[in-house]
């Protein structure tokens, strides 16, 4: 059981704060792309995870 909390432990820093920031490029680098429907609907997108997170 001390592995499997570990591991969520490991995941959750990684998640929260190492992907994230890759996360927000990938997405800046989306919106410059893509345009204001993809603002549109990164801006759900991320509701929806803030809905969930918090």
């Amino acid at each position: 059981m001390a592995t499997t909390v570990t591991t969520l432990e490991i995941f959750n820093t990684w998640a929260l704060y190492v992907d994230f920031s890759q996360l927000l490029i990938y997405i800046f680098t989306l919106c410059v792309c893509k345009g204001e429907i993809a603002r549109d609907k990164i801006y759900y997108l991320f509701q929806d995870i803030y809905v969930v997170q918090y």
